[in-house]
């Protein structure tokens, strides 16, 4: 952030990883890092669902690397990040709540 705000032009900037990650991902990964399986608590609506080569967008993380700054945590470890954030949020403790050594899972990049 710093560096952003040392820059003589002000600019926009998107924080992010430059990877491109499904919502299926996501809920692997959360639901999985406290040893759960995401089909358990979330309902999909084929309704709403986009189609397998639907284009997606991504974050271009260019213009940050143009200031010398990248992402120094991928996709899963701000995934689980979040998740210890919002078990903290409930009182409860990630490190007996979250599994041990839980990997970015069978989509890791």
């Amino acid at each position: 952030m710093w560096m952003m705000l040392q820059q003589n032009e002000p600019d926009d900037y998107v924080i992010s990883t430059g990877e491109t990650h499904s919502v299926r991902e996501f809920c692997e990964l959360a639901f999985g890092s406290v040893g759960r399986e995401y089909k358990e608590f979330v309902k999909i609506d084929p309704n709403t669902t986009a189609p397998p080569k639907s284009t997606c967008s991504s974050a271009i993380a260019a213009r940050l690397r143009k200031i010398r700054l990248e992402a120094h945590h991928g996709f899963g470890d701000l995934v689980r990040l979040m998740v210890a954030e919002d078990l903290k949020l409930e009182g409860l403790d990630p490190k007996t709540v979250m599994v041990q050594g839980y990997t970015d899972g069978p989509h890791a990049h």
